[in-house]
């Protein structure tokens, strides 16, 4: 039973001074998510009161049964906004937004630990840092504009910052100007926080201060939109709509979930680091999915890791899955009885809050870095952070892994390469083009060729090594070095069949030395070691070079 609730166990192994610290951190923790739950249902442009259900049960049932307890999950900007995407494609009633969305998060779950069992979590490697960094400066962007409606009160009349900017555009004479500078004092209020007490909660802090004023001045009569009623208590139980485009849905999860994913798997490693523990990627996938199905059947939306509210639950002290429980407990207590309140919440106060978590997001400085390691990873990086608000978050998304798997192809069909040389005083041979040094051995060429073999790039190696032959008519013994080769294939085998052919016309004498796990098995049972002899093949190219002699 522990392995499976691994918080329950640290729940019945509980210390009394564990306490002081769990009760901070979870009344921290309730006090940022709260305001934030209820901006994030607005992102999916559901009723607030969905927010506050996907920051109460998740939350618990991922408290007891993930390796990690004081990780914290609920409603996350990148997750919210695929999936705000999502539901927006199907063009759904109003009505049937809550069941869909609802559907949504239990579909994510299912996926997610059927990913987990299947142990597929490697999928989400395939979103590399500069598709990931793009990807939520985009979703930031993105974000951002979908709060141009709540700081101007101009109705929307699209989807996404396109939507919003063509809307304003169009209705420059509706903007209300009180609802722009109360968004605009919330934001500056937000962002001074955020700059000079960062361990303060500053959403809540916004809400509070927003719906103080209303209450006390009625700043709704300017015409400052409010959020209005929130029905107090919980939801009851949500049946899926049975008339939905299924397929499209489904293949809708699939994206949300991996997105849920590579977020999640993003705030755990950032806990992890902090706590100095390790991440068990299976288990926290397996995790995050029955968070999901008890996000869906309490009437919410997606869930995934928090890392801003991991990283205040941290800081405040927390030491066990009870932190979690008690600002569980906390929003709970918020949605049985003390909803009315939220009534005075400004609109424009909302939207501040939204746009102050996307400028957090925002972080044009970890694309500039990326320039310093590989070029084309900074503007894959910037591509895809153009493409979020231009083309759709998963649109975007696939654009950018089909120009990192060509990218790659690339990479493969066309590895580098080199020819080897003795340094003077030196036994371990060295490329000549990068030490100047190193001279090459009369009459032998030593070929380096940095990459397996195989039908993409076995052409590639002909060709190559027909160049060096053809430049270096003096040899006599030409050998590939196979040191970082660990596969082989049968176009790769013909192709090295007809350069020992094309070796034996030139009379040069074909060496292979090096080669590792299924390379050298391929080598065996393809019969290409036997036509090349066992005396032409060795096991680095230094042997080989010492064996052929001066």
């Amino acid at each position: 039973m522990f392995r499976i609730l691994p918080g329950l166990h640290a729940l019945l192994h509980y210390r009394l001074s564990w306490l002081t610290g769990d009760l901070a951190a979870g009344l921290s923790v309730a006090a940022v998510a709260l305001p934030v739950a209820i901006a994030y249902a607005a992102i999916m442009d559901l009723p607030p009161q969905t927010g506050l259900f996907a920051a109460i049960l998740p939350l618990v049932c991922y408290a007891l049964v993930a390796p990690s307890a004081r990780l914290q999950i609920g409603p996350d900007a990148a997750t919210c906004s695929v999936a705000a995407a999502m539901l927006a494609s199907l063009a759904l009633p109003a009505e049937m937004r809550v069941p869909a969305a609802a559907a949504l998060a239990i579909w994510v779950g299912v996926f997610l630990m059927l990913g987990s069992y299947l142990r597929a979590s490697f999928l989400a490697d395939l979103l590399s840092k500069p598709i990931l960094t793009g990807y939520i400066v985009g979703v930031a962007v993105e974000l951002m504009g979908g709060q141009i409606g709540r700081f101007t009160s101009v109705p929307m009349t699209g989807q996404g910052m396109r939507g919003a900017v063509t809307s304003l555009v169009h209705h420059l004479s509706a903007i209300h100007w009180p609802s722009v500078l109360c968004g605009l004092l919330a934001l500056l209020l937000l962002r001074l926080q955020r700059r000079f007490l960062p361990r303060l909660p500053g959403p809540f802090i916004a809400v509070a201060i927003g719906m103080a004023v209303e209450a006390v001045f009625g700043i709704g009569a300017f015409g400052i939109p409010l959020l209005g009623e929130v029905p107090a208590g919980f939801p009851a139980p949500v049946i899926p709509p049975a008339d939905l485009d299924w397929p499209r849905f489904v293949l809708g999860a699939l994206a949300v979930s991996f997105v849920a994913f590579a977020s999640g798997m993003i705030s755990a490693r950032t806990g992890a680091r902090r706590m100095g523990e390790v991440v068990h990627v299976e288990a926290e996938m397996r995790s995050l999915g029955l968070a999901n199905i008890v996000a869906g059947l309490s009437g919410a939306f997606p869930v995934t890791g928090a890392t801003t509210r991991t990283a205040v639950a941290l800081l405040a002290g927390s030491q066990t899955a009870l932190a979690s429980i008690v600002a569980a407990a906390a929003i709970g207590i918020v949605t049985l009885f003390f909803t009315a309140p939220l009534a005075w919440l400004p609109v424009p106060v909302l939207g501040a809050v939204l746009v102050s978590a996307a400028a957090d997001m925002l972080d044009l400085r970890a694309i500039w870095k990326l320039r310093h390691a590989v070029r084309f990873e900074m503007w894959l990086a910037i591509g895809t952070a153009v493409m979020v608000p231009l083309v759709g978050a998963l649109q975007a998304v696939a654009v950018a892994l089909a120009a990192t798997l060509i990218q790659l192809l690339h990479d493969l069909a066309r590895p580098n390469d080199a020819l080897l040389g003795r340094v003077p005083g030196q036994v371990v041979l060295a490329k000549l083009h990068r030490n100047p040094g190193a001279v090459r051995i009369p009459g032998i060429l030593v070929y380096l060729f940095e990459a397996s073999p195989l039908f993409l790039n076995a052409g590639y190696l002909l060709h190559r090594a027909r160049l060096y032959l053809d430049w270096h008519p003096d040899t006599r013994a030409f050998v590939l070095d196979a040191s970082v080769m660990t596969s082989l294939d049968s176009t790769a085998i013909e192709q090295i069949e007809t350069l020992k052919a094309e070796c034996g016309r030139r009379g040069v004498r074909l060496i292979i030395a090096g080669g590792n796990g299924n390379f050298l098995r391929v080598l065996e049972q393809s019969g290409l070691a036997e036509k090349l002899g066992a005396e032409n093949l060795f096991a680095n190219p230094e042997e080989a070079v010492a064996a052929l002699g001066p």
